[in-house]
């Protein structure tokens, strides 16, 4: 970069015209990293908000300018150095503050036949269950606390009227003010559940960003949505048993292939595959603690015309006895 390349960029700087292009020729240039890491080094109090005044008396000093004005400073220094400890005296200060007003993120994971039980910022308390992701802010900053989930949790939420809690899964949008829930919908998964213990919670479907249906939920209640058709399903159920899975147990009732299982999948991180006209065909109650998935899908095979191999690759076939 020449003398009038750099003095080009310097102007376009200053009156605001300068393209992400030019900034990034600048933020990689070495010398900008190396003064850039002297004021950070020095400063008091790095959490703190940056005084501008004292960031550019600072850069003054590292060229040598202690007692010019900065217009002068700016006309007569056509170097590097003007052009790079100007974008880090604008782009350091808007950094710093963003530091301040963005709360850290935190990230939960859990493993097979793991649960991980968090308490948020607010208070709310969630249970994670296997194979599950959770982010979080430290802090709910905002007029909303929002956080993001892809697999199954319960939430049990906080009151706040004023904050609405919300989850965030792709597509999908829960949102409670004070409420237990749960919900099921990992990315691979054909469909999302959402089961309502007490209280209401708005589930939002969206697309393209925008939310074009929305379901209200009551307790004892479940919702499907099937991710392929944007087909929605609710349905009747007793939420307590659906969720004691949060208590270390797979508990059913009842329930056909179909809903057990995408749970078995995810209790014991392994494939299943199944007919799929099984799925509907036949139901089963039964409580999974510490079984292994050869014994439960034994005993599924005693109380059904059903049998399973297994693969090499861990994995499972379930089909009917012929």
């Amino acid at each position: 970069m020449n003398i009038q390349e750099k003095k080009h960029i310097v102007q376009k700087l200053l009156s605001g015209t300068l393209s992400e292009e030019e900034k990034a020729r600048l933020s990689q240039s070495p010398e900008m990293e190396q003064i850039w890491l002297q004021q950070w080094e020095q400063a008091s109090d790095r959490s703190q908000e940056v005084n501008p005044d004292q960031l550019w008396a600072g850069i003054r000093q590292q060229t040598g300018q202690k007692n010019k004005p900065w217009k002068s400073y700016f006309y007569k220094w056509y170097s590097v150095a003007a052009s790079i400890l100007l974008v880090i005296a604008l782009s350091g200060i808007t950094y710093l503050w963003s530091q301040k007003t963005a709360a850290p993120v935190y990230v939960v994971t859990s493993g097979i036949q793991n649960l991980e039980k968090i308490q948020l910022p607010d208070g709310t308390h969630v249970c994670l269950g296997p194979g599950s992701r959770l982010e979080y802010p430290s802090e709910f900053r905002t007029d909303s606390r929002n956080v993001r989930l892809e697999g199954q949790a319960f939430f049990d939420v906080a009151k706040d009227p004023s904050k609405p809690f919300r989850v965030q899964m792709n597509d999908v949008q829960v949102e409670a003010l004070g409420t237990a829930f749960e919900l099921f919908n990992y990315e691979d998964s054909e469909d999302m559940e959402a089961i309502l213990v007490n209280g209401k919670i708005k589930v939002g479907f969206e697309r393209d960003k925008k939310v074009v249906k929305e379901q209200i939920m009551s307790p004892d209640e479940r919702l499907i949505w099937h991710k392929n058709t944007h087909k929605v399903e609710v349905g009747q159920i007793e939420a307590d048993k659906y969720t004691s899975w949060r208590t270390g147990v797979l508990s059913f009732e009842n329930e056909n292939l179909a809903m057990i299982i995408p749970r078995l999948e995810r209790w014991y991180g392994r494939k299943i595959q199944c007919e799929e006209s099984l799925l509907n065909n036949y139901r089963f109650t039964f409580k999974v603690r510490d079984e292994s998935l050869d014994v439960i899908l034994f005993i599924m095979r005693q109380s059904a015309p059903l049998q399973y191999k297994k693969n090499t690759d861990e994995s499972y076939i379930l089909t009917r006895i012929k």
